[in-house]
């Protein structure tokens, strides 16, 4: 059979390989400074699997009144003896996937270099950083300690200003925790981390803070968001300042990672509301121990394998060091655990230690009769797999029945839709694979499924119409 790929009207033509070669595009660190998350540990800190951090209690203090009644005396009664607490820092996350590098796959391309790759370790090292504290940041305001969470809204249909919940932030962060001896977080380690789709929410407050006309064609003209600001979005997405804290824009490269990072399908968090959050590097600390990336010849014939080490680790001590904005009407994510999986316990985990592409998948047979299967996409050292059965490790899938289809197909419609249908059931994982009859499912009407490893990681969300 004559090959056409490289012709056009019937006659060939030449194909030429540009000199330039695209770079990747990967957003620096946009928490860097010790501004949002700490990370001024030290190598000799971190050269273990936990960092003790010590707190010392706080002892209120005990003002008495000579000649009082009671404690009046010319001693106090009180003795004080001193206590304090102490957090941990996991530092048990590795990143040391090497890569091979074949002289022949070079050698055909000479416009690629070893270098081209190379650089990717360290940019990958702050996606990972960026998106584990913003997961941390998360589970413990929206799952771990939800109750002291302070969590604000802003409907972008009906309030013309993000102003006020940036407000209502700033005096989150300003109560502090008075119990534990945090009259309040500090002011030099606050930023502030916002999503993409509420840029033009965040522009509009240079009404508040430019000085005159001047300064706010300048700020419209480079995307700032107060005078003298420059935005560099591969830098570290800087895009003003608001009051006295820095605001910076975080890829959407991180919050896939985070999501991944939490156990939800890429796109979870966004889709449930997520708008930005002010944090304090008081509350959050990363740690990272940074062995580089090794060089050494491949053992299977010519070449170079690249081999990184990194271990790194992020924790959230207090929820009330966080104020997330999140849009009206958002939902939690985490309710898929408290309303549908309640037996199974969300956890925080790599990305190499969960299902790639973890997905639902259903089929019909009849009007009341469906079959739930899950796939993933299983690695091994170069082989990839995809749609391999992951049905072993499915602890539950949840079914509900609807009579239209939903507007968006993502975790978030999946719990609103769920507690509110009629016709809806959580299965153990042992019977996935099985045909199910189901009371409400005839034809014409949708299910959607979602299913749930023992580890909690939620799958894509299947859907079907009968």
């Amino acid at each position: 059979m004559a090959n056409t790929e490289f012709k056009i009207n019937g006659r060939s033509v030449d194909v030429l390989i540009t000199e330039k070669v695209l770079p990747f595009v990967i957003q620096g660190d946009c928490e860097k400074d010790g501004k949002g998350v700490f990370q001024g540990y030290s190598q000799n800190e971190l050269a273990a699997a936990y960092v003790r951090i010590p707190k010392p209690t706080y002892i209120q203090p005990y003002i008495r009144a000579l000649g009082s009644n009671v404690n009046g005396g010319s001693f106090s009664n009180f003795q004080m003896t001193i206590q304090n607490d102490e957090y941990q820092l996991p530092v048990t996350a590795v990143s040391d996937v090497p890569i091979v590098i074949a002289l022949n796959d070079l050698s055909m391309v000479p416009q690629l270099k070893i270098e081209n790759w190379a650089g990717l370790f360290g940019q990958n090292v702050v996606v990972a950083k960026n998106g584990m504290c913003l997961g941390t940041k998360f589970y413990k305001s929206f799952y771990q300690d939800k109750d002291n969470a302070h969590i604000e809204t802003f409907d972008p249909a009906t309030q013309g200003s993000i102003r006020p919940a940036l407000d209502r932030c700033e005096d989150d962060l300003n109560e502090g925790i008075p119990s534990l001896g945090i009259d309040s977080f500090p002011d030099e380690g606050r930023k502030i981390t916002f999503v993409t789709g509420i840029t033009p929410y965040m522009r509009e407050l240079s009404a508040f803070i430019a000085g005159g006309s001047n300064y706010a064609q300048e700020m419209l003209k480079s995307g700032a968001v107060s005078p003298n600001d420059s935005i560099n979005f591969t830098k570290d997405g800087f895009r003003g300042i608001y009051g006295t804290v820095e605001m910076n824009l975080i890829s959407p490269l991180k919050v896939l990672f985070a999501d991944s990072y939490l156990g939800f399908p890429k796109g979870t968090l966004v889709a449930c509301g997520l708008s930005m959050v002010e944090s304090t590097s008081y509350a959050n600390q990363f740690g990272l121990v940074d062995n580089g990336v090794k060089a050494v010849p491949a053992q299977a014939g010519q070449g170079t394998v690249l081999q990184p080490n990194y271990r790194m680790g992020a924790v959230t001590l207090f929820s009330q060091g966080n104020a997330f904005i999140m849009k009206a009407g958002y939902v939690n994510p985490y309710d898929a655990f408290t309303d549908i999986f309640a037996a199974v316990t969300p956890t925080v985990n790599g990305l190499g230690s969960r299902l790639e592409e973890f997905k639902s998948l259903i089929t019909s047979s009849a009007s009341t009769k469906f079959t739930v299967n899950a796939t993933y996409t299983k690695r091994s050292n170069t082989e990839v797999s995809p749609n391999t059965s992951a049905n072993s490790d499915v602890g539950y899938y949840a079914y509900f029945v609807a009579d239209s289809a939903l507007s968006a197909v993502n975790l978030a419609t999946f719990i609103t839709a769920y507690k509110a249908a009629s016709a809806k059931a959580v299965l153990a994982g042992g019977t996935i694979g099985t045909e199910q009859t189901v009371a409400g499912a005839t034809t014409g009407k949708h299910v959607y499924v979602a299913s749930v490893t023992t580890g909690g990681q939620i799958s894509d969300i299947a859907h079907i119409v009968i």
